[in-house]
């Protein structure tokens, strides 16, 4: 943006939170009124995107996984 090559990134992630629809509106309101925010973007995870998330990041998915079974075959 703007010819910028870094930036800041942050990853927000609800599970099972009552009242979520309500905080994400919120969030989303101060991202558009704060002019730092260049750009946002809102998902909703399906139940396998969350499942495949916890186990990327324990290591057991993506190129982790292929690392871990080489190292263990060694």
């Amino acid at each position: 943006i703007d010819k910028k090559t870094t930036g800041h990134y942050f990853t927000l992630e609800f599970k099972n939170v009552t009242g979520t629809d309500e905080l994400v509106e919120k969030l989303e309101l101060n991202y558009r009124r704060d002019e730092n925010i260049l750009r946002y973007l809102t998902i909703a995870l399906d139940k396998y995107a969350v499942d495949y998330n916890d186990r990327k990041r324990k290591g057991l998915a993506g190129r982790n996984k292929i690392k871990q079974v080489e190292k263990t075959e060694a």
